[in-house]
């Protein structure tokens, strides 16, 4: 999961040569342009069947790897 994540992360940056940390927060590094939040929620949704629901859509649960991560352990169980 970490691996797909952070390649998917990596194929959208908008800078070059970018070494992304997990616990890096990807909005705040500015690597990523406007759109890629609906790009990222529809691969996680895709890539992972999950369903990620409106009132989770919150910064704070996609703005790392890490934090990507937890979320969708949280909606395993």
């Amino acid at each position: 999961m970490r691996e797909k994540i952070k390649a998917f992360i990596e194929e959208n940056v908008i800078l070059e040569d970018v070494e992304i940390k997990d616990s890096d927060n990807i909005f705040e590094l500015g690597i990523v342009s406007s759109l890629f939040s609906m790009k990222l929620i529809t691969f996680l949704e895709n890539e992972f069947q999950a369903t990620i629901e409106y009132e989770d859509m919150k910064l704070e649960n996609f703005n790392s790897i890490d934090n990507i991560i937890s979320y969708l352990q949280s909606k395993e169980s």
